[in-house]
């Protein structure tokens, strides 16, 4: 399988699974609307799978305090919500899924 074919597939698969899909203009402004800022980081070839495929690595930017939502010293008040984002919503953007 071609690395186009299996990036689709693995959207298709993480819709499947329940994953809801959106676009990155959507997952950007859910973002900002629990105040976090979304930001692409580099685009790349996921190969730690058994079925590579086209990445696009996020981070999201806690817009208060400039961090990254990681960051131990970042405020957590809507941290909760932005974690369900990521588990619950798959986006592909340019042929990329977007990994955030």
């Amino acid at each position: 399988m071609n690395i186009e074919k299996s990036t689709l597939a693995e959207y298709q698969e993480r819709i499947q699974a329940g994953c809801e899909p959106v676009s990155f203009e959507e997952l950007r402004r859910r973002g900002e609307e629990l105040g976090y800022r979304l930001k692409a980081e580099f685009k790349y070839i996921n190969t730690a799978n058994p079925r590579p495929w086209h990445a696009l690595s996020c981070n999201w930017i806690e817009k208060s305090s400039g961090l990254s939502f990681a960051n131990i010293g970042a405020p957590r008040h809507n941290l909760k919500a932005l974690q369900s984002l990521r588990i619950n919503t798959v986006c592909l953007y340019r042929g990329r899924l977007v990994e955030y």
